[in-house]
């Protein structure tokens, strides 16, 4: 997308339209990409190498209400699922909530600390 990429685009929609399910297609995998995207509030993730039957079946599921991922993307997530001790799940590291990915992600595209303050509201 010329103007938002993927994730930007979440944000923004998810912002305007909350209740909105927002299915991605992208061409990345990686682990830190679909974390960022189900921080953000995506129903779910299709590779864009997927076969041809996957984009139907998700967004069936989505319109359920169930979650959908590309079956190489879910197998990694369901590995991911924290380790458990006596019954429990052990205490994992706080992960960085959606606003501070919004943060990270306009430093990363190159904005000044006045231009993120500006576009996401907030005081200097």
């Amino acid at each position: 997308m010329p103007l938002l990429n993927g994730l930007e685009a979440t944000r923004h929609i998810r912002q305007a339209a909350p209740a909105t399910k927002v299915l991605i297609l992208s061409a990345h995998s990686d682990d830190a990409y679909v974390e960022r995207a189900t921080a953000l509030g995506v129903a779910g993730c299709l590779l864009k190498h997927t076969s041809s039957h996957e984009p139907s079946q998700a967004i069936r599921e989505v319109q359920k209400g169930n979650t959908f991922f590309s079956p190489a993307v879910a197998k990694r997530l369901h590995a991911q699922k924290p380790p458990v001790c006596n019954g429990r799940p052990k205490q994992q590291v706080a992960h960085m909530n959606s606003r501070g990915l919004e943060v990270v992600q306009l430093i990363g595209e190159g904005e000044a600390n006045t231009q993120i303050a500006a576009e996401l509201g907030l005081s200097m």
